[in-house]
């Protein structure tokens, strides 16, 4: 009758740790399902910058990738493929110009030559590196 009681704790000890172990178990799952929902707000929060909230741009921690997947410039096609909108005129769109000025608008011409590059700051010296644009200002 010994070794029969002896049996009975045996497995009675052995249900107490997996008990035991269940609610360890538990517990730690409990935890981690906090530390889940803290980093979810956190990611939530982090999402959020002035194109896609109330925020202002200033408050920006990285500045949004241009046409990024939040843009609005977005769009689908027939296919319900997403296609993206370059920047700038589109294909095929005439653009729309300042008309110049008349030659009796023109009171005085000045002429601007470059010393020295612009980029790399060298001496111009010759006369064919000059660089030349015409240009128009107006006084409004």
């Amino acid at each position: 009758m010994g070794t029969e009681y002896q049996y009975q704790f045996d497995d009675l000890f052995r249900k107490i740790e997996q008990l035991e172990a269940v609610v360890r178990s538990q517990q730690t799952i409990e935890v981690q399902q906090e530390r889940i929902k803290q980093l979810e707000s956190a990611l939530a929060a982090a999402k959020k910058n002035s194109s896609n909230s109330s925020k202002p741009p200033s408050s920006d921690i990285v500045k949004p990738k241009p046409g990024g997947t939040d843009s609005k410039d977005n769009a689908d096609n027939q296919d319900g493929v997403s296609r993206q909108k370059q920047r700038g005129g589109q294909k095929g769109h005439e653009g729309h110009f300042r008309p110049e000025f008349a030659e009796e608008q023109i009171d005085e011409v000045i002429e601007h030559t470059l010393s020295h590059c612009p980029s790399c700051g060298t001496k111009l010296e010759l006369d064919f590196c000059r660089i030349m644009e015409l240009g128009q200002a107006g006084r409004v």
